[in-house]
């Protein structure tokens, strides 16, 4: 399994979804930023069309000098002698003799003369009074209004840019991160099917062959059948107890020598596969434990020094007190791996076979009984202490 066959599909949701609610929250906010701005533009506006309404109502606008205005361009159009007074931009005034500019778009539902055409926001008078002689037309054109909507837009496409920048970075990384311990455990997994089938296999073959042999040699094929079986024996109570949750301690007083005299026995034939020796100095000690977990301990601690152990070597076995301890020479273990060693499915040594997961039920029940595991490994030797 791989971040970019499972991990992308997420990747790519979490940023089209990222994307959908950026989007949302930028045309609200350039809607809100807009009318805000369409109000603002409009009030100059009025207030711009409130000083030309008063010098038109006084008859004074044909003879008024008109400063600069930064805010606006004016068009005043004198309708009764026909003629403008001033005339900043051009515009076709006749368009103005319908209710609504065919080409504007009318912002103010309750004053259509403010509207915007070509960009820009226009607020359009006629100015007539009863005691006027003259009639005029004024058009007020922003001219901040395209310019500052212009910015709101920049403003947002930058904003936009850089958080799909920001979640695009982070989010990478985040699921990158979250989805490297369950890659991890699902190429476990994997693997740990493939070596379940493997391991199954081996002993499997072992014994139709030597079942087909049984005739010729019947005491060596017999002890091949033996170790093949209870290698699968062996197989199977670790599957067994793989997922077990913790079960409650079924607690009777046991004879810890004869017990290990007797698992001893049974892995009798694997030491002997492997030419190795086994050296036992064990004290006599009563315990009040679970048996059967008891027993599993031991196993996995001596399996797996027969797995490692280097041939023709032997395999000391110490019982005391409040202790057993197993050791056995071969290759060292080395720091980290020692901080790794009883986790599930770690394997060091993958031609040695196995799931690597012996040492981690080790744990798993020393934890549940009270006992406490540890590991030495120096000196191409290397021994696990169990303590009551």
């Amino acid at each position: 399994m791989s971040f970019k066959k499972y991990g992308l599909p997420i990747f790519a949701l979490y940023m089209l979804t990222s994307i959908i609610l950026l989007s949302f929250f930028c045309y609200f906010y350039y809607k809100t930023s807009n009318e805000k701005l369409k109000i603002h533009i409009s009030k100059e506006l009025t207030s711009i069309m409130g000083q030309i309404a008063v010098l038109a109502k006084s008859d004074e606008i044909s003879t008024l000098s008109f400063k600069k205005i930064d805010d606006a361009k004016i068009l005043i159009f004198d309708v009764t002698n026909r003629n403008f007074i001033k005339k900043d931009f051009d515009f076709d005034l006749n368009s103005l003799k319908f209710k609504k500019h065919k080409h504007a778009k009318y912002f103010m539902p309750n004053n259509e003369q403010f509207f915007i055409n070509d960009g820009e926001i226009f607020l359009y008078e006629n100015l007539h009074f009863n005691k006027m002689k003259n009639n005029y037309i004024v058009l007020l054109r922003s001219n901040e209004y395209s310019e500052e909507k212009l910015e709101i837009i920049s403003k947002i496409v930058t904003i936009f840019l850089c958080s799909i920048l920001f979640f695009l970075i982070v989010s990478y990384f985040i699921i990158k991160l979250s989805f490297r311990p369950l890659i991890e455990k699902i190429n476990s997994l994997n693997s740990f099917i493939k070596d379940t089938t493997h391991e199954i296999n081996t002993p499997l073959s072992v014994i139709l062959m030597s079942i087909e042999m049984f005739e010729n040699y019947p005491e060596k094929y017999l002890s091949n059948i033996k170790i093949a079986a209870k290698t699968l024996s062996n197989l199977y109570e670790n599957l067994v107890n793989l997922n077990l949750k913790t079960t409650q301690n079924t607690l009777e007083n046991i004879n810890v020598k004869e017990i290990l005299n007797e698992r001893i026995k049974y892995f009798s034939i694997m030491l002997g596969e492997k030419n190795l020796s086994l050296n036992a100095d064990l004290s006599e000690v009563w315990l009040k434990t679970d048996e059967f977990k008891f027993k599993n301990i031991f196993d996995n601690i001596l399996s797996n020094a027969i797995k490692y152990c280097a041939e023709k070597t032997e395999i000391s076995v110490i019982l005391c007190e409040n202790y057993f301890e197993i050791s056995n020479f071969g290759n060292e273990i080395s720091k980290e791996q020692k901080s790794k060693i009883f986790e599930k499915f770690t394997r060091f040594n993958a031609e040695k076979g196995g799931f690597g997961i012996g040492l981690s039920l080790v744990k798993k029940y020393c934890d549940e009984l009270g006992f406490k595991i540890s590991c030495e490994s120096k000196n191409q030797k290397t021994s696990f202490r169990v303590k009551f």
